[in-house]
């Protein structure tokens, strides 16, 4: 979790889409939006899923212009703007950070106990 936030701090600034394929990395979306006192902007399926179990639904909207952190499957235009920067949360990141040839980040992430161990 201490990668994701040092990207995020290194490009003040900057809107920030997080790449997760699958349920199950709320918990840090959730932890960003309380660390960097934002709203996570969320796609209608996913945000649909949060008010369905009611999991702290007022950290999560689907209005791109209240939040900065974004789930990379919200359309809004600004993707591969420079003012914007890829984050990929994944198990498969095995050995660290890195990045690929089209200048995303991809940080291993470990679910459930390994992030709150280092914020």
């Amino acid at each position: 979790m201490r990668e994701i936030i040092d990207i995020i701090l290194r490009n003040k600034g900057k809107r920030v889409y997080i790449q997760i394929a699958t349920l199950g990395k709320e918990e840090m979306l959730i932890y960003l939006a309380e660390y960097f006192k934002t709203q996570i902007v969320l796609d209608e399926r996913r945000y649909s899923n949060i008010i369905a179990i009611d999991y702290r639904p007022e950290l999560f909207t689907t209005d791109p212009t209240k939040g900065w952190i974004l789930l990379n499957s919200v359309q809004d235009g600004l993707q591969d703007a420079e003012c914007s920067i890829h984050i990929g949360a994944t198990g498969w990141a095995n050995g660290g950070t890195y990045s690929s040839g089209d200048g995303k980040k991809y940080v291993p992430f470990d679910f459930p106990s390994k992030f709150l161990q280092n914020p």
